[in-house]
């Protein structure tokens, strides 16, 4: 009896410590919104003035990235790995043209909205 009780208390603290869960705040949802809006105000219509715009987005998202690291919100930070290289191609270019500024700024568009919603429905 002994030793069942001793294996399921160790499966039951193993499982735990596993379990990576984050939850809500109001910090971390205020960067999120800070990214995705800086990721709607990119005018790709003008190729000298987008390029220093996602340099905006670049220092929102290292922002975020720092402090989800800081807290250990691990989900985060990996899905904020994914959005970093959709950003930094489009720094590493001299130029952007227009249809490769707009195909970019779709791409985190939808990126950091999902990331915003994800942060602000934890509980």
């Amino acid at each position: 009896m002994k030793k069942l009780f001793l294996l399921v208390a160790t499966i039951i603290v193993v499982g735990c410590q596993s379990y990576d869960i984050s939850f809500y705040d109001d910090n971390e949802s205020m960067l999120a919104v800070n990214m995705w809006a800086s990721v709607d105000r990119i005018n790709c219509e003008n190729a000298s003035t987008s390029r220093p715009q996602f340099f905006i987005v670049k220092e929102n998202l290292t922002t975020f990235q720092l402090y989800t690291i800081a807290k250990g919100s691990s989900d985060i930070t990996e899905i904020l790995g994914l959005i970093q290289q959709t950003v930094d191609p489009v720094l590493l270019r001299d130029e952007i043209s227009p249809a490769y500024c707009n195909s970019k700024k779709r791409s985190l568009a939808t990126q950091s909205r999902d990331v915003a919603q994800a942060v602000m429905r934890r509980f």
